[in-house]
């Protein structure tokens, strides 16, 4: 049987941080962040047992996409979306036609851990060494591979099990994030 594990729960605040964050030192569009996102996220969850921001990932045809992320950006940009952090990502982010991603304003990093800024930095040294194509290509990995087309003309959900499943050794990780007490003795 496989496991299904979801991700915990969506945290905005840290999600608009970890965007801002990205957007305002990388200076690109909203596609190679949302890769960087993915890149971070998986990192931290091989190193640090969960993603950043607790995003739950959709594989859509251009990759793996953070959905709460994506949708905050979404609302940013003037679409009608009932997410939360809806006002605080209209205040901080600018996301014109071309995509173009800009922070508007001084943004509160202490939401981020120093784990969370770790797996960033690599994000955004990754893309600063190799570019945003490559970015894009590593984003394009084995857990979007396994569930892209699944659902035509729909995002279907990329499982932690499945992005677990691309690290060297997922056993440890994935026993660990099935235990519903971590850390007690049995």
């Amino acid at each position: 049987m496989a496991i299904e594990l979801a991700p915990k729960t969506f945290e905005p605040e840290k999600a608009i941080a970890a965007i801002a964050y990205l957007a305002d030192r990388a200076k690109t569009t909203l596609y190679p962040v949302m890769k960087m996102m993915y890149l971070a996220d998986r990192m931290h969850l091989e190193r640090y047992g969960r993603f950043i921001a607790g995003d739950a990932y959709v594989a859509m045809p251009e990759g793996p996409v953070p959905k709460g992320s994506y949708n905050l950006v979404k609302a940013a940009r003037g679409e009608q979306l009932a997410v939360p952090g809806r006002e605080q990502a209209m205040e901080v982010f600018a996301c014109g036609a071309d995509h173009a991603l800009r922070v508007r304003m001084a943004v509160d990093y202490d939401e981020l851990s120093r784990s969370d800024i770790e797996c960033l930095d690599w994000a955004l040294d990754h893309m600063k060494r190799n570019g945003k194509d490559v970015v894009v290509k590593d984003a394009h990995d084995a857990a979007w591979e396994k569930v892209r087309g699944m659902h035509p003309g729909k995002a279907p959900a990329m499982s932690i099990a499945a992005i677990a499943a691309t690290f060297a050794n997922p056993k440890p990780l994935l026993a660990h994030l099935s235990d519903p007490n971590p850390g007690t003795a049995n």
